[in-house]
């Protein structure tokens, strides 16, 4: 575990970014779960800003084509937390459907998804039952 990881609180949201953005068996657990084969040439990137401002946590991306926009939460959110991240997974469909990047150069992947990545524990301990929202098609 490095510094970095020992600073940040486990069950926050800045914790769950770093595993995504810094871990290899977390990106490979990612790539395998969209239905790709993990090869090393994925990016994992810190979201820029698009139109709004709105920022994805994690813009995965291949040879200029962006894989899935991801939305990141820690452990310690509520019902009101978790449907504003189902709100940023629709403005990442969005995005896609009117092709929409952070720069000019990259496309989106035929295979694009949106991802929302959290730790178990927000199943575990909460009393809101996930399977009662409505999500995005690419999610």
């Amino acid at each position: 575990m490095g510094i970095l990881e020992k600073r940040i609180d486990p069950k926050s949201e800045k914790y769950v970014q770093h595993l995504v953005l810094n871990n290899i068996n977390v990106q490979k657990y990612i790539i395998d779960n969209i239905g790709l084969k993990y090869d090393g040439s994925e990016k994992f990137k810190k979201g820029r800003a698009y139109i709004n401002r709105i920022l994805p946590d994690v813009k995965i991306s291949k040879n200029n084509e962006i894989l899935a926009l991801v939305e990141c939460k820690g452990a310690k959110i509520n019902v009101t937390d978790y449907v504003r991240g189902i709100g940023q997974l629709y403005q990442y469909e969005s995005f896609y459907e009117k092709n929409i990047t952070e720069n000019k150069s990259e496309t989106y992947s035929k295979d694009f998804c949106t991802l929302y990545f959290y730790p178990s524990d927000v199943t575990k301990n909460n009393e809101f039952n996930i399977s009662n929202f409505k999500y995005p098609s690419t999610t």
